[in-house]
């Protein structure tokens, strides 16, 4: 939990020197442990310090599809999932491949793969789905621009200024730049069983995930510490003032 709040909380902003110059400390990680051992716990006090940091709009609980992930990153070029039950998520996608059923669901792990190692690069998606992010932010940028016309609302004016900065970038790169993802996520090892697949390995995404496994199944129970991050500290990934979650380097 502390390695999840750490990368998040640092973004982009955090480089090593010298031959590790372009790794982001964004993660995949995750957490294998029996039922009733702690892991939510863990994972609420991921949730509660993140968005204690300023990034809580830009979290989330499930991915539905490929496109559910891209528009997230459409909407904010940050984008944490904290998935409890990652192992049965995993499993879905397997049988989906193998039955040809529920076919949204086959390339969502490697469009994680692409995402993740796209943090210091650009995420070219398909012409569709680029159309349709940027029709969407079209669309909002026409009502802002109105709102403008019709009460001289300044505000209104810099949210439309800012929504075409931002459909220009995506034009421009062809992508979304530099997006930053990182998930938490928990799984029984039961359900894991069935997930650590050889294609799931080749896929790069659990060869590149950090795994914890807690192999007690009845832990001690630790002392309850309360949650809270020391003052002042605040993600370099914030809400600018058009409630973007985005890079403040």
């Amino acid at each position: 939990a502390t390695l999840s709040v750490a990368s998040n909380i640092t973004g982009r902003g955090a480089y090593l020197a010298g031959r590790w110059a372009n790794v982001t400390p964004n993660l995949l990680l995750l957490v294998i442990a029996s039922s009733a051992t702690g892991k939510e716990s863990a994972m609420d006090a991921v949730r509660q310090l993140l968005a204690e940091a300023g990034i809580a709009p830009a979290i989330h609980g499930r991915i539905k599809s490929d496109k559910d992930l891209l528009d997230s990153l459409a909407q904010n070029q940050y984008a944490t999932y904290l998935i409890d039950e990652f192992g049965g998520h995993l499993r879905k996608i397997s049988n989906a491949q193998k039955t040809g059923n529920a076919v949204y669901l086959e390339g969502i792990t490697y469009t994680i793969m692409e995402v993740f190692t796209k943090a210091n690069g650009v995420l070219l998606t398909d012409i569709s789905r680029r159309n349709a992010i940027i029709a969407d932010l079209n669309a909002h940028r026409a009502r802002e621009a109105a709102h403008y016309k019709d009460n001289q609302d300044q505000g209104a004016k810099e949210r439309a200024e800012y929504l075409k900065k931002i459909i220009d970038q995506i034009t421009h790169y062809g992508g979304m730049k530099n997006p930053v993802l990182s998930m938490f996520t928990t799984a029984t090892p039961s359900t894991m069983a069935d997930a650590f697949t050889a294609e799931s390995v080749e896929s790069g995404f659990l060869s590149r995930a950090i795994v914890f496994f807690e192999p007690e199944a009845n832990p001690v129970p630790r002392e309850y510490v309360p949650v809270s991050l020391p003052f002042g500290i605040q993600s370099r990934l914030q809400a600018n003032k058009f409630a973007r979650i985005e890079d403040t380097a």
